[in-house]
């Protein structure tokens, strides 16, 4: 038997990538070290993705300067003399901004926020978290207490529902197959229901993180149960808890949505009806197709009130397109 010796990995600062992203960083960054924000984008985008790896670390420098030249200031901070938690921003001589911002870690950079870039852009970061971060940066002292506050057991670690803001670079990219639960799954007491409905809705994955079991992107009515059960584990100002405010706003939203296409979907006898007008048979998969988005076609056709018939045989008014 022939051992084969390995050197062990070098340290994330020792590579080649680290200095290149850390020159690329330079002086953009005179308050949030640059080594942290590196670091961040290492630990967002895997080693292979070399090129993503350079788009995040500019979209996110680009962010840094939204910070500088919209003003952003603290306006709320966390209660209790804490300083991870819920924070609120504003930019200077405004009304302070609509949307909740949560810092829970420091180093490494792990925050919440419910903007519309937060929720989209797969950085983890956005503006109003770099403004928070730069706040605590620029002045040691509540930095220092920040990096204990984080290590120490003066907070309790955060519990219940929390979404994975970075979405993986393959896959489907499904944002509520990345909802995850923290903590226990079981529970006693007043909180014993809450503990069999996480194990009903959650499976351990292989790292051993409570993950959603099934996300069911394409059957409407059956996410719709999955976003409502999710709703009913937000927290409700429990201590031990920290809200994650981008899955809330993701959670409602995508309520309102699954609960339009529900409303408007037809049954199986109505679809079936409208196949049969068709003037040829449909392949298996153009069935599925059809059975998969028609509840969002048929509704943009629904003020009309024409029949399912008619719009599939071409009749005067149905939409000529394919």
């Amino acid at each position: 038997m022939i051992d084969v010796m390995t050197e062990p990995e070098p340290a994330i600062e020792q590579t080649e990538a680290f200095e290149t992203l850390l020159a690329r960083v330079g002086r953009k960054s005179p308050k949030i070290p640059a080594e942290v924000l590196v670091r961040h984008v290492m630990r967002c985008v895997p080693p292979q993705e070399w090129p993503a790896r350079l788009e995040a670390m500019d979209a996110l420098l680009r962010r840094l300067e939204s910070v500088k030249s919209d003003a952003l200031r603290i306006d709320a901070r966390p209660g209790g003399g804490h300083l991870l938690g819920p924070y609120v921003t504003k930019r200077r001589k405004t009304d302070v901004r609509p949307y909740s911002t949560v810092l829970e870690e420091v180093e490494p950079i792990r925050g919440s926020c419910d903007c519309p870039d937060f929720l989209k852009n797969s950085l983890g970061v956005c503006k109003h978290i770099l403004a928070v971060l730069e706040h605590l940066y620029s002045k040691p002292r509540l930095l220092q207490k920040a990096l204990k506050e984080q290590g120490g057991e003066s907070v309790p670690p955060p519990t219940g529902l929390r979404w994975d803001p970075i979405r993986p670079l393959t896959g489907a990219g499904d944002w509520l197959a990345r909802v995850h639960w923290l903590g226990p799954a079981e529970a006693n007491g007043r909180r014993a229901a809450r503990g069999t409905e996480v194990t009903r809705l959650f499976r351990r994955d292989d790292e051993g993180t409570l993950v959603v079991r099934r996300s069911s992107p394409d059957d409407p009515t059956k996410r719709l149960a999955l976003v409502e059960a999710l709703l009913k584990l937000l927290p409700a100002g429990e201590s031990g808890h920290r809200p994650d405010p981008a899955l809330r706003v993701l959670l409602i939203g995508e309520r309102k949505r699954l609960k339009w296409i529900v409303k408007q979907a037809l049954s199986p006898a109505e679809l079936k009806t409208a196949f049969r007008g068709l003037k040829r048979t449909l392949y298996p998969y153009q069935r599925e197709g059809v059975e998969r988005f028609w509840p969002t076609t048929w509704a943009w056709a629904r003020p009309r009130r024409r029949s399912p018939r008619a719009r599939s045989s071409g009749a005067p008014g149905a939409s000529g397109a394919g």
